[in-house]
């Protein structure tokens, strides 16, 4: 990058004889040369160390392209131990406080107020404890429902309970409505879904464990409100990449955000 042209430089000596004092004009030039060269220093420093950083990548570069490739990640495993990775730095106490924040910002939610029909989870680690989400949701009269997994892959379903005697150790050690409960029950139109996942976005995105449970649900009950909970470090910042099957959120809750999309 160079400094002032020669027409350039001849149109401001015009205009200085023109305009300015015989007596100020020498002053003005003088400035004019130090600025020019002020300027001339910094564009040179400038192409120096861009031309440094992309013949010879330094290690703060190197970092920085690391950190582009993440934001850019597609990868569900990859998203997957990233969401691990941070979920392994919240510590108990605020794993124990999440769920009274969680309440904190569902009870003046329109849409939670006037919800009938409640559809929780039972939470495993890593996931926001769900034990006080149901308490409160029993205790203002809102019917509860719990999903249960059958036997084949992918086979999910909910069942209506009237408190935690209701539910018992299902497949993988999750508690699930007992049996007797999951026939004969319709499942409402408007049913508010609180949907655990790994990776979620703030573009109603979402990331499961793999195995597509909820996804198939939910695609059979398109009229559900769907509400993706989690911790807010599993929250990405970029955009992910859902598959064909995969449901988009209708809102995000975490103990620090209700977004909605």
């Amino acid at each position: 990058m160079s400094g002032f042209s020669a027409g350039e430089l001849l149109l401001i000596l015009i205009l200085c004889l023109v305009f300015l004092d015989p007596k100020d004009a020498g002053k003005f030039w003088g400035r004019l040369m130090r600025w020019k060269k002020q300027f001339q220093d910094l564009t040179d420093s400038v192409k120096k160390e861009l031309t440094e950083v992309v013949a010879e990548p330094t290690a703060q570069a190197a970092s920085v392209l690391a950190v582009t490739e993440w934001w850019n990640e597609t990868d569900p495993k990859a998203l997957r131990q990233w969401a691990r990775e941070r979920l392994a730095i919240v510590d108990q106490e605020k794993r124990d406080s999440a769920a009274g924040q969680v309440l904190a910002r569902l009870a003046p939610w329109p849409m939670w107020q006037e919800a009938t029909d409640i559809a929780l989870f039972a939470s495993t680690e890593g996931e926001i404890p769900t034990e006080a989400l149901l308490e409160a949701a029993l205790s203002q009269g809102k019917r509860v429902w719990m999903p249960w997994t059958g036997e084949e892959p992918g086979q999910m379903d909910f069942a209506p309970i009237q408190g935690p005697s209701d539910l018992v150790p299902g497949r993988f050690g999750i508690l699930c409505p007992r049996e007797e409960l999951r026939v004969g029950q319709a499942i409402p139109d408007r049913l508010l879904v609180l949907v655990p996942g790994m990776v979620f976005d703030h573009h109603g995105n979402r990331i499961g464990r793999g195995k597509g449970y909820y996804d198939r649900w939910l695609a059979r009950f398109p009229g559900a409100v769907r509400v993706g909970l989690c911790f807010d470090v599993q929250v990405h910042p970029g955009r992910l990449a859902p598959a064909s099957h995969d449901m988009p959120m209708h809102h995000l809750l975490t103990e620090y955000r209700l977004e909605s999309f």
